[in-house]
C-alpha cells in the first residue's frame, strides 16, 4: 500500500466507506517501519516529576470552531465573544494577524462585528511564531505532522486566555486529526452551510454564471480556491479539476471533504441555516454535546445578533439542474474513490 493510499484510508474512515477501507486494510501488506499501528503507545516520562509531564495548553479545555469560508463561522465566533465565560479568537490562522492591530477593517457583511481583534491585545509577540505558508501550505495535517511553531501559537492563545479559550478557524478543515492529538481535552465544533448558498457568498456580489471557467475563475478568486486546490492535489489528486470546467466543481469536492472531516473528528456539528434560525437553541445543544458548562451563560447577549438569511440565491448562478450534475458528477469521483466495493453479482449498488 502507497503513502498516498494509507493517508485516504486513515482520513476517510467512515461509516458509509467502513467496509472499502477495511477490505483494502486486509490487502495491504503496509511496511512495519511506516506503519504507525505497529509503533508502542506513548507513555509519560518515568522520571518527570508528578504533573509536569504534559504541556499547560494540553491540559487546559478549549474548543476549537471548524468551518469552511462564508459558512456562518464568524457569526459562530460572534456568539461566543459576547457571551461571557468564553474568550474567542477571531481567525487565528488569517494572514491579517490580528494580534498585530494594524488592520481595522471589517467585512461589511459580518453582521454586528466591527473588530476582529478582540482578545488579542498586548501579543504582538507572537509574530515570532507567526508562519504565513500556514494560509496556503500543509493545509493537510495528520497526526504524527510536526509544526513546532503552530503548536507554541496555539498554546499562547490557550493559555492566555482569561476565560475559557475559543479559537475560529477557516484553515483546519484538513488539520483536525492533528489538533485532536495535541490537544485532548479541547472540543471540535464543526459548522457547514448548503453548499450552493454558501458557493454564491463566496463570490462576493461578482456577476458570474454557469458559463465561467476555472482558468477564468482566477480573477474572481478571494476565498483561496485555487490555493487549496493545488496544495491538496498530492494527497486528492481529483482536485486537479480541467481548465475549462466549472469552478463549483473544486468547490464542492473541498466542501464535501471538508464536511466528511468535520462530522468525523468534531464533538459536535451544526448547519448555519439551524444556527441563524435559533441561535440560542442551536448553540446550547452543541455546548451539551460538548460536555460545556452552561449555567453562567447569560443568553441574552446574543438577542438579535443574526441577521435574516435569504437562502436560494444560488438560482441567479444557475438552475436546479445545472447544480444537481455538477454535484452528482462530484460524488461520482468521491464515491469511485472512497465508496463500498463491488461485492459482486447481485450486490446493491
Amino acid at each position: 500500500m502507497t503513502i498516498r493510499e494509507r493517508v485516504l484510508e486513515r482520513f476517510f474512515r467512515s461509516r458509509v466507506v467502513a467496509d472499502h477501507l477495511d477490505e483494502a486494510a486486509r490487502r495491504a501488506t503496509p511496511t512495519p517501519e511506516h506503519d504507525p499501528a505497529s509503533w508502542p503507545p506513548y507513555r509519560p516520562d518515568p522520571y518527570a516529576a508528578p504533573g509536569t509531564s504534559g504541556r499547560g495548553a494540553e491540559s487546559r479545555p478549549a474548543i476549537f470552531i471548524t468551518g469552511r469560508f462564508r459558512s456562518g463561522s464568524t457569526l459562530l465566533w460572534n456568539m461566543f465573544n459576547k457571551l461571557g465565560p468564553f474568550t474567542a479568537y477571531y481567525e487565528p490562522l488569517n494572514e491579517r494577524q490580528w494580534f498585530l492591530m494594524q488592520d481595522r477593517r471589517v467585512d461589511p457583511t459580518h453582521i454586528g462585528v466591527d473588530d476582529y481583534h478582540a482578545n488579542y491585545d498586548g501579543m504582538k509577540d507572537l509574530a515570532a511564531l507567526f508562519d504565513r505558508t500556514w494560509i496556503r501550505q500543509r493545509l493537510y495535517m495528520n497526526r504524527m505532522a510536526t509544526d513546532w511553531n503552530m503548536l507554541a501559537y496555539i498554546d499562547a492563545l490557550v493559555e492566555r486566555a482569561a476565560r475559557m479559550p475559543v479559537l475560529q478557524f477557516n484553515r483546519v478543515d484538513f488539520r483536525l486529526e492533528w489538533l485532536k492529538a495535541h490537544y485532548p481535552k479541547a472540543r471540535i465544533l464543526h459548522i457547514y452551510r448548503s453548499p450552493r448558498d454558501q458557493w454564491i457568498s463566496s463570490l462576493h456580489g461578482a456577476a458570474l454564471f454557469k458559463d465561467v471557467t476555472v482558468a477564468a475563475f482566477r480573477n474572481h478568486d478571494r476565498f483561496y480556491l485555487r490555493a487549496w486546490s493545488e496544495n491538496l492535489q498530492n494527497v486528492f489528486p481529483f482536485l486537479k479539476v480541467p481548465p475549462d470546467e466549472s469552478p463549483y466543481v473544486p468547490f464542492y469536492l473541498l466542501w464535501r471533504m471538508s464536511y466528511l472531516f468535520g462530522t468525523h473528528y468534531a464533538d459536535a456539528s451544526v448547519a448555519f441555516e439551524d444556527l441563524a434560525g435559533d441561535p440560542r437553541g442551536r448553540l446550547e445543544d452543541a455546548l451539551g454535546r460538548m460536555d460545556v458548562e452552561r449555567e453562567d451563560i447569560d443568553w441574552s447577549a446574543i438577542d438579535g445578533l443574526v441577521a435574516p438569511v435569504k437562502q436560494g440565491k444560488w438560482r441567479q448562478f444557475a438552475d436546479e439542474d445545472w447544480f444537481a450534475a455538477k454535484e452528482a458528477q462530484c460524488e461520482r469521483v468521491l464515491r469511485g474513490t472512497f465508496g463500498p466495493p463491488d461485492t459482486g453479482a447481485g450486490a446493491t449498488p
